[in-house]
């Protein structure tokens, strides 16, 4: 899975993109639902891509992205090992 931290247009928020198989991406989504309270995260959207891949949004706060990004690179690293 790859993850991207990308500008939301606010100055305040960050979005936090995750991409990769489609099964995975879910599996990921769900777990990153699972906890996502803890690191002040939105779910934005979930969309299909070509080629069986898909990709998932997520926003923080500014202040609470480094570690909302940690967070979800933890669970895609778990995937990724699979």
């Amino acid at each position: 899975m790859k993850i991207d931290i990308l500008n939301s247009g606010m100055k305040t928020h960050k979005i936090i993109a995750i991409r990769g198989k489609i099964k995975d991406v879910q599996a990921a989504v769900d777990k990153i639902n699972s906890e996502r309270q803890h690191y002040k995260l939105d779910y934005l959207d979930f969309e299909d891509l070509e080629c069986n891949q898909a990709q998932a949004e997520f926003i923080a706060h500014r202040s609470h992205h480094k570690k909302a990004a940690t967070f979800i690179q933890s669970v895609a690293l778990n995937f990724n090992s699979k």
